[in-house]
């Protein structure tokens, strides 16, 4: 796996000046390297702007450390993570979800727009704040200078409200194709072959892992 030269998003952020069509090129590159985590039934479960890895101005998803599958009933009640990005109902007490995924990926989709971490004016140490989320704090989105499309793919929503959005109170309002499809509309540029061998690189690693689990798991079992 090659090196990636642009370090992780906040500090690839802190390096680069980007405009917004490249902000758009990473927002692509992240939705479609979680797509293709979950297309294995895998869950990320750690997905912060610290385990987004660039080379040659593209965006991967990496570090699978904690990833496990969808049927897995491991770590059940657990919180992992970074709190900024661990969606409400993890915070509660519920599983990991590849909904759970998707919110964070909406405070990552957050930090990439705004330049900045998520609740930078709170103190993140503060014990209330996992409470806070919980009730329904989200990132000021509307503050953002950025088209309303944008807006609209990332905002909290109400919880009796229709719209697909990412930082949805409620998980099953959550989704990734509806918004991989809006920004390939503001996209018109395909995915590199580099990038899709990357990608395949990082899923193929980690199915070896949970094969490896589960193989434990059997001679447990045995």
């Amino acid at each position: 796996m090659q090196y990636m030269e642009g370090g992780n998003l906040r500090q690839y952020l802190q390096q680069k000046k980007l405009t917004f069509r490249d902000k758009l090129d990473r927002l692509r590159d992240i939705i479609s390297g979680l797509k293709d985590i979950h297309q294995q039934n895998l869950i990320h479960r750690d997905l912060h702007s610290g385990n987004i890895l660039n080379s040659n101005d593209r965006s991967y998803v990496a570090d699978l450390g904690l990833s496990q599958s969808v049927n897995s009933q491991k770590g059940e009640g657990q919180v992992f993570g970074v709190l900024p990005y661990v969606a409400p109902e993890v915070l509660q007490g519920q599983p990991y979800t590849q909904a759970s995924d998707i919110y964070s990926f909406g405070i990552v989709a957050y930090e990439l727009l705004a330049n900045t971490y998520p609740y930078s004016d709170l103190n993140l140490e503060d014990t209330n704040l996992a409470l806070k989320i919980c009730q329904g704090l989200r990132p000021d989105v509307d503050e953002l200078k950025i088209p309303p499309l944008m807006k609209d793919l990332i905002k909290s929503s109400p919880i009796n409200t229709k719209e697909i959005v990412l930082l949805s109170q409620k998980p099953e309002k959550r989704a990734l194709e509806p918004e991989l499809k809006k920004l390939e509309k503001e996209i018109d540029q395909p995915l590199t072959e580099e990038q899709k061998v990357l990608i395949s690189d990082f899923i193929q690693a980690r199915k070896m892992v949970i094969k490896d689990r589960n193989n434990e798991e059997a001679e447990d079992r045995a």
